[in-house]
């Protein structure tokens, strides 16, 4: 398993983490650079924020789950 670095377990890579989305005026939706994390408590975070909680999110991890 290769080591990641600090920068690559970012909230926008943890499976945690549900970004936000706002409405265009067009109908369309665009991403935000916010969303939040509901484990083990709901927190606002920023893509590029960081915890102690992270785990790799299903598109990171492949086909290996986080518990293994």
């Amino acid at each position: 398993m290769r080591h990641m670095s600090d920068t690559e377990r970012r909230c926008e890579t943890c499976g945690h983490f549900f970004r936000h989305y706002t409405r265009t005026k067009t109908g369309g939706y665009c991403a935000t650079a916010y969303g939040h994390c509901p484990y083990p408590g709901m927190k606002v975070r920023k893509l590029e924020d960081t915890c102690q909680k992270w785990t790799p999110a299903a598109r990171e991890a492949g086909k290996t789950s986080a518990r293994e």
